[in-house]
């Protein structure tokens, strides 16, 4: 098929010109890097250490070891089903301070619970202040003065993959070093001045 459509994949249409040489980002462009670095380090180190957080912390059986991931991934769908809604109603930037400030309170829970059920509520809390934080961030980053769309898309990225590809690597040299409660307890942190950074960012 791919060999089939090769003229049509290979033919451009469209010049997107994103201006030319290397420049340092404005403090617009880093807060919303940020925040996007914050909540993909969030989901990656949910998707890598919540069940090992189950089953260490916990003591939970095999069977249940995933529930943490799967409550966040449930919010986080149905939050992004009706993202288009809420953020509407409330607006960007009260979306995503809210949603830092919730995403926070989730990981407080986790940290803090010795109880299976208030564990996994605290991942979905995660789930449900993330899950409309990136779009935000992404419609805001292609309309930022002075800045195409293409480069505000590709700061953002930058900063998301960064904090996806680093965020597990850091939980685990903290467990290492002290354990995985302290090292998922840097999330908190990490949110907390995600909120912060929403609220001094027009």
């Amino acid at each position: 098929v791919m060999l089939m459509i090769r003229k049509q994949l290979l033919s451009h249409r469209q010049i997107i010109h994103s201006g030319s040489g290397l420049r340092l980002p404005s403090l617009s462009i880093l807060g919303i890097s940020f925040i996007c670095m914050v909540v993909f380090m969030s989901e990656g180190c949910i998707l890598d250490w919540s069940a090992i957080y189950l089953k260490e912390s916990l003591h939970v059986p095999k069977q249940l070891m995933t529930l943490g991931f799967i409550g966040f991934s449930i919010a986080m769908t149905i939050g992004r089903l009706n993202g288009d809604n809420i953020i509407s109603r409330f607006g960007n930037r009260k979306v995503v301070i809210t949603g830092m400030l919730i995403a926070s309170l989730g990981f407080i829970i986790v940290v803090l619970a010795n109880s299976l059920v208030l564990v996994v509520a605290g991942f979905t809390l995660a789930g449900i202040g993330c899950s409309c934080v990136v779009p935000v961030l992404f419609s805001t980053a292609a309309r930022i003065p002075g800045v195409t769309p293409v480069e505000g898309f590709a700061m953002v990225t930058t900063g998301g993959l960064l904090g996806f590809l680093t965020g597990p690597p850091i939980i685990g040299f903290i467990s290492e070093w002290k354990n995985l409660s302290t090292g998922l307890s840097l999330l908190i942190l990490l949110t907390l001045l995600g909120a912060y950074t929403a609220w001094k960012n027009q």
